[in-house]
């Protein structure tokens, strides 16, 4: 599509008012709604009944799923239905919003059973305050959730059925886990299968583990300490992250768990050391051979790492016309071309830096993107691999490995207000049939703008940065 000629229909979606849709929900005051975009499932606008059961939510035009909650519990969580609230949005009825409002959305809420109990800390005696429960089915699908209360109290919405409920503590150290037949447990199959048919089910009360810390030292090759590295304990397995600090001028670290066994990262932000797992004989590279750390019955010190500096190719990616190319896949294969040694993206400047081990290597970029994949050569960029330079990294970084791009196709236009006066800084995003975004630009001085786009079909949205003018979406009109 090109959107050369097509100002004026662009000027006028960005100063359309959004639609109105309104609402009925069943005479329940208090009930809170949100309307989720089709394509992307994010969240598009909300609101709150009143008193006799009315909402309205503010939408642009478009296709949205229609989501009804109780914050109080009372009610389970519905989405719209033409022949009836549903359970899930996968049978939501869809609600296409054009130039008028929509009405008539209504919908009746089953009444809720409940599952309650109490959440203490270690001890058994202070609640925990703002532990987050969610009650599932068997099969995983969401069915309530809610938070305790000053005295650790909860109340979980559900109707007739069988249930896990998981639990999570947010702040430093996060926990997640379930009640289990025997209390708290890490394990998702030990957790307790609760019961509930014509009455709420009370008592499913748990206590949370001990505190414990873990503390250590982190040093380079050679001597030196390493400050901003990133300490990351993991209940045993690596399944939840309980807790990640950072090193501090001296490379010192304690980190706070849940008393029991854990495994312990190291990583740097930087990326300017490896990254790795403790173990007694020094860092390791997979999580699988972390040695244990055991903090049952008491605190662990001395978990001291030493960490060796990386190495990285780095280049800056371009398009015609010199424009920095962000968001392009950077793939790092050995010299045959074959073997993946790692990757990444470039960042909105087009630069990029991928770390690696020593060694020779080809370089791929823009696979499955919307520019013409190419392989590294200093000359220009190559076709296959077999035809592409072969990038050495010895003892230090490789750097000014750049290539300049070739877009697949191309949308392009101007952006103009009602008064046909150019629109600069008007962010314009190209999102293809998923809902993902596939492109994205700001208009120029002039209001044009170009996004580099593979095989497809697309939406195109403009967006002003401060919300002056209305958001709107390419018609075509």
């Amino acid at each position: 599509m090109d959107c050369t000629h097509c100002s004026s229909a662009v000027a006028r979606a960005l100063q359309e008012s959004p639609a109105t849709a309104r609402r009925r929900a069943a005479r329940l005051p208090g009930e809170s709604t949100a309307a989720s975009s089709a394509s992307s499932g994010s969240t598009a606008g909300s609101g709150t009944t009143a008193e006799d059961g009315t909402w309205s939510v503010k939408v642009a035009a478009g296709e949205y799923h229609v989501r009804f909650d109780d914050p109080g519990g009372g009610y389970l969580r519905r989405w719209y239905g033409a022949a009836g609230a549903v359970e899930t949005v996968a049978g939501a009825t869809l609600v296409v919003v054009g130039a008028t409002d929509v009405t008539g959305i209504d919908a009746t809420l089953p009444a809720a059973l409940h599952i309650r109990g109490t959440v203490h800390q270690a001890g058994g005696v202070k609640p925990s305050v703002g532990t987050s429960l969610v009650a599932s089915t068997l099969a995983g699908t969401f069915v309530g959730a809610t938070s305790t209360g000053i005295d650790g109290s909860y109340v979980l919405p559900v109707g007739p059925g069988t249930y896990t409920v998981s639990l999570s503590v947010e702040g430093s150290p996060t926990l997640d886990g379930w009640i289990g037949t025997g209390g708290f447990t890490l394990d998702e199959a030990a957790a307790a299968q609760i019961v509930v048919a014509a009455a709420d089910v009370s008592g499913k009360d748990v206590t949370l583990p001990a505190l414990r810390h873990i503390g250590g030292t982190v040093t380079r090759t050679g001597g030196g300490a390493l400050q901003g590295i990133e300490v990351t304990a993991y209940a045993d397995g690596g399944g939840w992250s309980w807790s990640t600090v950072t090193t501090d001028s001296l490379g010192r670290y304690s980190v706070t768990v849940y008393a029991g066994t854990c495994t312990l990262g190291f990583s740097d932000p930087a990326d300017l050391v490896v990254p790795g797992y403790w173990s007694a004989a020094g860092l390791v590279a997979d999580g699988a051979d972390a040695e244990v750390v055991d903090v049952t019955a008491a605190d662990a010190t001395g978990k001291d790492v030493v960490m060796t500096s990386a190495l990285h190719i780095r280049g800056q990616l371009a398009r015609a016309g010199g424009h920095p190319a962000d968001g392009v896949s950077v793939e790092v294969y050995l010299a045959d071309g074959t073997t993946f040694a790692a990757s990444t993206v470039s960042d909105a400047s087009g630069d990029y830096s991928v770390r690696v081990d020593p060694g020779d290597y080809a370089l791929l970029f823009g696979a499955g993107g919307p520019y013409v994949p190419c392989w590294y050569a200093a000359a220009a960029c190559q076709a296959t691999a077999g035809t592409a330079d072969t990038v050495t990294v010895t003892a230090a970084d490789h750097t000014g490995i750049d290539a300049v791009l070739t877009g697949k196709h191309s949308i392009t236009g101007v952006v103009l207000d009602g008064a046909d006066a150019a629109l600069p800084g008007i962010r314009v995003t190209a999102y293809d049939g998923t809902g993902s975004a596939a492109a994205s630009a700001i208009t120029d001085a002039g209001g044009g703008y170009a996004l580099p786009v593979a095989d497809g079909t697309y939406h195109v949205a403009f967006r002003h940065p401060i919300g002056v003018l209305a958001n709107g979406w390419y018609t075509g009109a």
